[in-house]
Order: C-alpha cells, then sequence, then structure tokens
C-alpha cells in the first residue's frame, strides 16, 4: 500500500531519512526495519508497531531517566 500510494518502499526511504539525520538503519529479520539514532545517552528508535488485524502505527520511542530535566517537543 504504501509503495503504491508513494512509488518508493518504506525500507529506501527510511534509509534516506537516516543517512540525512546521521543515524543507522536497521533491516527487519521479518520484514520491517528500523531506524536508531543516538543522542548523548539515548537512542530514539522509528518503527512500525503491528496491532490488530492489518493495523499499523508508525512509533518514535526511547528510554530514558529524566534527571536533569531534558524534554523536547515534535
Amino acid at each position: 500500500m504504501f509503495e503504491a500510494l508513494f512509488s518508493i518502499s518504506r525500507d529506501v526511504l527510511w534509509q534516506k531519512l537516516a543517512q540525512e539525520i546521521d543515524a543507522s538503519y536497521v533491516a527487519g529479520f521479518w520484514g520491517d526495519g528500523r531506524v536508531l539514532k543516538r543522542h548523548r545517552q539515548w537512542t530514539v528508535v522509528l518503527d512500525i508497531y503491528h496491532h490488530g488485524k492489518g493495523q499499523r502505527d508508525t512509533r518514535m520511542r526511547t528510554s530514558f531517566c529524566s534527571r536533569d530535566g531534558f524534554w523536547f517537543t515534535i
């Protein structure tokens, strides 16, 4: 569906994104890949979350303990 709408595969698009933001693209073993961006002691992950029948969400996530008041906006 994605490729039919945008004429480019998600993998190629995410590889270009990773290059542009100096991140890593990791191809998925079972399908979907992910983009990993390291910033200081954090790793931010962009990936696809599958839930329900055919339902998918693009998500951005990281794990951290905010001891210094770190915050960000999207």
